[in-house]
């Protein structure tokens, strides 16, 4: 998941683990487009609009395939949604000033606010296309961050320190 890949990314190194994680997503991408096409060929399901992976699974499996799908993408959505909870809960308050550690009230209102104020009002919405907006300023503000971890980061300090 998203809270493995510093991790991943560690012990692999910078350049490798980024092609690594490049070559993941162009593979997962490619395998579900190659499912979805396929379906198109086979004798039985020709005829039927198969368009999404829900669709696929809804007709050998029935009911149960679709759901099971969309069970676990709601599982792995929630995880996102936790992880992305844990990061805003560590980073806000120190962007904001408050000491790790210390005025732990803060922080916690400062989570409630920023998931009620914005998390709930983006999740609610009946059409997750009009998030793509949303969604293009996330991943701005997620280069924006690499850039500065990178750009400000004491890895000198840190190395000479470790010999």
């Amino acid at each position: 998941g998203i809270i493995g890949i510093p991790y991943a990314l560690r012990m692999s190194g910078l350049w490798a683990g980024v092609l690594l994680l490049l070559l993941v997503a162009v593979l997962t991408d490619k395998s579900l487009r190659l499912l979805i096409e396929q379906a198109s060929f086979h004798p039985k399901l020709h005829h039927l609009p198969i368009h999404t992976f829900e669709d696929l699974a809804s007709y050998p499996y029935g009911k149960f395939g679709s759901g099971f799908v969309l069970f676990n993408m709601f599982i792995m959505a929630y995880g996102a949604m936790v992880a992305y909870l844990l990061i805003i809960k560590d980073t806000v308050p120190t962007v904001l000033g408050f000491e790790h550690g210390e005025n732990l009230l803060e922080r916690n209102l400062i989570l409630i606010a920023t998931s009620l104020l914005i998390m709930v009002p983006l999740s609610m919405q009946r059409d997750m296309a009009s998030l793509s907006c949303t969604s293009a300023i996330s991943v701005t503000a997620d280069m924006i961050l690499v850039v500065f971890v990178a750009a400000f980061s004491p890895v000198a300090e840190t190395v000479e320190e470790n010999g």
